[in-house]
């Protein structure tokens, strides 16, 4: 079912400061989209900078779909990413080892219905992949088909130019550092479960420095 018209197209995550698509499906504003994606390629052949508005893994998914090649795995990083609130609840879903693992964590997703206790991994690794590669697909395919309008006959994007010098090239600075990335990678080892507040005291200071 498309979105309602004049719903916004993107939205921002809070603690990341950058924009991810608002709400999978059909957009309202189809040609809005289109337009966006040719305008990042106008703005990379006439060398425009433009603000770092976007993860990187927006630029990634931009380059497998200009040369149609197969994405690589995805992983909780890239959610953290993306929606860093996602990536956590994720986490504790890996980590929670317990029969009632399904009743209290529930995605809204096809294969909502197939959470078990011994499946924990391989169900989150599966949503992350459906989240990147199908949650967006409507979205995706419009922004890539814009860009390819613009820069699709450029052998050098579709064969020697990552999504991170992608994004240098179109931003010309470094992003900060992601925490909310570093924090959904880390390993948090020989801590009990009475020391959450100090970790969790941890990484708000870590947040509040990354800037």
């Amino acid at each position: 079912t498309p979105a309602p018209a004049g719903e916004p197209l993107w939205e921002l995550d809070p603690e990341l400061r950058t924009y991810w698509f608002r709400a999978p499906g059909p957009p309202a504003e189809p040609m809005a989209l289109r337009a966006l994606g040719a305008l990042i390629g106008q703005a990379l052949l006439s060398r425009q900078l433009l603000p770092v508005a976007f993860p990187t893994v927006l630029f990634e998914l931009l380059l497998v779909g200009l040369s149609r090649a197969p994405t690589r795995v995805f992983g909780l990083t890239d959610m953290a990413a993306v929606c860093p609130a996602i990536a956590r609840s994720l986490e504790r879903l890996v980590d929670y080892d317990e029969d009632d693992v399904a009743e209290l964590f529930t995605l809204d997703w096809p294969h909502a219905g197939e959470l078990r206790r011994d499946n924990r991994a391989a169900y989150v690794q599966a949503y992350v992949q459906w989240y990147f590669n199908e949650r967006y697909a409507d979205q995706l395919g419009l922004l890539v088909e814009g860009f390819r309008t613009v820069v699709g006959c450029s052998a050098l994007l579709r064969s020697h130019v990552d999504a991170t010098q992608l994004e240098r090239i179109l931003c010309g600075a470094e992003r900060p550092v992601d925490i909310a990335s570093i924090r959904a990678g880390a390993v948090e080892q020989d801590w009990k479960a009475k020391d959450r507040e100090y970790l969790d005291a941890f990484w708000e200071v870590m947040q509040g420095l990354s800037d």
